[in-house]
């Protein structure tokens, strides 16, 4: 999915998934190539539930808000 924000929580550094919904979570977002230090990460889209993870890594999938 594309356009989902993401940031990892505290960091003030906030990114989008790219046009096929890959995202990236070290260098600049992470802060360190290897060996990083636990991290909470939260992915939000409009109409979609709001999930928070703890060192994402691979395929992150949002559920529809209900009305």
């Amino acid at each position: 999915m594309d356009s989902v924000r993401y940031y990892a929580i505290g960091m003030d550094h906030i990114q989008y998934t790219d046009s096929i919904g890959e995202y990236y979570v070290e260098g600049e977002f992470g802060k360190c190539i290897s060996e990083c230090p636990d991290f909470d990460a939260e992915f939000s889209k409009p109409g979609f539930k709001t999930k928070t993870l703890r060192n994402p890594n691979g395929d992150i999938y949002l559920e529809l808000e209900e009305k």
